[in-house]
């Protein structure tokens, strides 16, 4: 048997606003800086770019936009990086890399191109045999088996994609959680949770972790933990999976394991 070495760092999204003065724009990868960088440690001192992909598209962008963009703020951040190839990711192009990023944006668009470009199966050894992984928003929930908690709206990918996906976790995520409070109460429609339990009624016995921007996941080998930065916007991380919602209390700065939820 092979002993996992998954290393991965998955981020509720690249922008938290949390603890932010009014009138405060966040700043890409701001609140989770220090994290990432110590992340890629290896790969800065072995001078390996990592990988960057830009398949999810945030709005619609060109990937190569998309990349370029991305590319600017890890220089800041001393991390070098190159774009994934628009036909897909290759073994050789990882086995030289210092890791591999996969940024946010609409999630069934992103799974589509990695499904259609034969890169799923190739980031999935990559990543079981110790590659860095890190992934934002779109890039944080194909880690899950499915991504069938996303948020997104239908794209044509819809109509053609399966919905399984890397299935490097054992449980699903929803990023950019919201809870009850962050809901106009005047509002009729169904809120996050709702959508959640609708969920866990349709998919029994599969469970939910609902990731508030400002938090993460840090994936080491076979353990889980959940990290929550400064700029959360909740710390009562919710747990659904059946008709139970069950409750994290996180503290800031302090790893809580997760690994019986993944």
């Amino acid at each position: 048997m092979t002993t996992l070495q998954k290393n991965m760092l998955l981020l509720s999204g690249s922008k938290a606003t949390g603890n932010l003065p009014d009138g405060v724009k966040p700043g890409f990868l701001d609140w989770a800086e220090v994290w990432v960088k110590e992340f890629f440690t290896q790969s800065i001192k072995q001078q390996k770019p990592i990988v960057f992909v830009p398949y999810a598209r945030p709005g619609g962008v060109i990937e190569q936009d998309y990349f370029l963009s991305v590319q600017q703020r890890l220089t800041q951040m001393g991390i070098a990086s190159i774009c994934a190839s628009e036909h897909g990711i290759t073994a050789e192009i990882l086995k030289e890399a210092g890791g591999i990023f996969i940024g946010g944006g609409h999630t069934p668009t992103l799974l589509y191109k990695l499904q259609t470009s034969n890169s799923l199966e190739t980031i999935r050894q990559a990543v079981n045999t110790g590659l860095p992984y890190l992934g934002s928003s779109a890039g944080t929930l194909i880690t899950c088996p499915t991504i069938k908690t996303n948020n997104d709206m239908p794209g044509p990918a819809n109509n053609i994609i399966h919905l399984e996906s890397l299935g490097l976790v054992g449980a699903q995520i929803n990023c950019h959680y919201m809870d009850d409070s962050m809901h106009d109460p005047k509002h009729q429609g169904e809120t996050r949770d709702l959508r959640l339990q609708e969920f866990c009624a349709f998919n029994p016995n599969v469970s939910v972790l609902g990731l508030y921007e400002g938090q993460a996941l840090r994936v080491i080998g076979n353990q889980t933990y959940l990290w929550t930065s400064e700029q959360t916007r909740g710390t009562k991380t919710p747990v659904f999976r059946n008709k139970l919602r069950t409750e994290i209390q996180c503290t800031i700065g302090i790893a809580q394991d997760v690994s019986d939820i993944f």
